[in-house]
């Protein structure tokens, strides 16, 4: 494997903003007259629950080592506020806890 330059952590940083956004437009279309049809929010939630699954195995590894962000949680901070591990994983937690509502 090459190693992941911090050119690549910011473009992916970027990549999951835009699906961490896209959660909460997906949970106000859902509630909202005329939403998606059953089929396309289904599609949409495996989608994202795909992702987060992803994003979980390869950027959350478990406590902080105590070393300097990497770039990708600075970018991460910059877009939608998460500036660490935890706080990814509070992200992911939300997320599941809202699918079992």
């Amino acid at each position: 494997l090459t190693p992941v330059t911090p050119a690549q952590q910011r473009k992916d940083a970027g990549l999951a903003a835009c699906i961490l956004g896209l959660l909460e437009t997906a949970a106000a279309r859902a509630e909202a007259p005329g939403a998606l049809g059953r089929g396309g929010l289904e599609q949409l939630e495996a989608a994202v629950c795909y992702f987060l699954q992803r994003f979980q195995k390869v950027n959350i590894v478990g406590g902080s080592t105590g070393a300097a962000p990497s770039p990708m949680y600075i970018e991460l901070q910059a877009l939608v506020g998460l500036r660490d591990e935890g706080s990814a994983a509070a992200c992911i937690v939300g997320k599941l806890l809202h699918n079992l509502k």
